[in-house]
């Protein structure tokens, strides 16, 4: 019976990952009106996971489509926001044009996830922690001096304070 519940367990996590890493951008997007946005939040959060588990050396054409996605979605979205600090280019330019777009998307998976009652410092540090996993990948980019303070302050669970601390005007 346990060996029976092991599998069992073992084949649900397995699913669960492979479900987590699918995401397909439909052909026929259509971002132009208020309530075109919200249908999609399920695909948003697919996308990010999709970003968190595939290396960049895979899939490069794919990876451009579900920025562009990311990009027009987090541009146009109504229903939640996140916000750019000059700090915040700070680790981000390590590789801007590989790192804005997840940085930003992990912040609106976790608005979105927390049926959007996440404070602004939670869901940055949810950005945060999406890019300090897809520098991890292969073929990422290199992690500059900001990001690996981040990774400390995540490891020390400091890093909603370092946030607040980081980015008060």
């Amino acid at each position: 019976m346990k060996k029976l519940l092991l599998l069992i367990g073992i084949q649900f996590l397995f699913t669960v990952s492979l479900i987590a890493q699918q995401c397909t951008i439909p052909d026929n997007i259509s971002l132009v009106e208020k309530e075109d946005y919200a249908p999609y939040h399920e695909l948003v959060v697919e996308c990010v996971g999709w970003l968190e588990t595939t290396p960049f050396n895979e899939q490069q054409d794919k990876r451009k489509l579900v920025h562009t996605f990311l990009f027009k979605w987090l541009s146009g979205t109504p229903t939640l926001r996140v916000s750019m600090y000059m700090y915040h280019m700070e680790f981000i330019s390590a590789d801007t044009e590989k790192l804005l777009i997840p940085f930003l998307a992990g912040w609106a998976r976790s608005i979105i996830e927390s049926d959007f009652k996440i404070s602004e410092y939670r869901g940055m540090a949810e950005g945060v922690k999406t890019v300090l996993t897809i520098s991890n990948l292969p073929d990422a980019p290199k992690r500059n001096k900001e990001l690996k303070r981040l990774a400390e302050e995540k490891k020390k669970g400091t890093l909603v304070a370092y946030l607040k601390q980081k980015t008060k005007d």
